[in-house]
């Protein structure tokens, strides 16, 4: 079941930081909005004043959720940036020299990326 899931987030890692991240953006403007602009809210919506109260955990629970998805997107970019350019290599020796790197890397992406590491490997007659 723990493979299952793994692979899933594998497989979706561009998508869910991406996610991540508008998702703690949102969160971070809704905490200021409430945080910043109590008065109107209150006369304007109508919220009550314990609501507002808990605004300044939504700040906090933004960059949370904004960090982690700016994290996990900086990661997956480096990493593929890593792999294009790992695979644009058209020497043997200097795939060599990359290939236990690239093949750590491309156990944390998605599958089409080991996909390209067999027919790379294929092509140069590497196991």
């Amino acid at each position: 079941m723990s493979k299952m899931i793994s692979e899933l987030f594998r497989e979706y890692k561009l998508i869910g930081s991406l996610k991540l991240t508008i998702f703690g953006v949102i969160i971070l403007f809704f905490g200021i909005m409430g945080t910043w602009f109590q008065d109107i809210l209150i006369s304007s919506i109508g919220l009550n004043e314990d609501i507002l109260s808990w605004f300044p955990y939504l700040i906090i629970l933004g960059f949370i959720v904004f960090g982690i998805g700016v994290i996990y997107l900086y990661g997956y970019l480096k990493d593929k940036k890593f792999i294009d350019e790992a695979f644009k290599l058209n020497k043997r020796s200097e795939f060599q020299k990359k290939h236990l790197k690239l093949t750590k890397t491309v156990k944390k992406m998605p599958k089409k990326y080991t996909d390209m590491l067999h027919k790379k490997e294929e092509e140069f007659h590497l196991k």
